[in-house]
């Protein structure tokens, strides 16, 4: 099996619509990706646990966790 070459984005935002709106400008540079959208911080933790994550994009202001937090806890 190939390895893909598609890169695997972790959105973390509470709203719907500025997640899809971070896609929409991934989308206008042409690389092949996946996504996955979370809204919280414990999805947000879950979801770091695929090894293949290459792109993590976050909102800065969270109701109840910021981006900066969940960046650090990222790296």
């Amino acid at each position: 099996m190939e390895p893909s070459n598609e890169i695997k984005i972790l959105i973390l935002d509470d709203r719907p619509t500025d997640a899809e709106m971070m896609l929409r400008e991934v989308r206008k540079e042409g690389f092949p990706f996946t996504a996955k959208h979370v809204v919280s911080e414990t999805e947000f933790e879950a979801a770091l646990e695929d090894p293949a994550l290459g792109l993590i994009l976050s909102d800065f202001n969270l109701p109840a966790y910021d981006g900066i937090s969940a960046l650090m806890f990222a790296v």
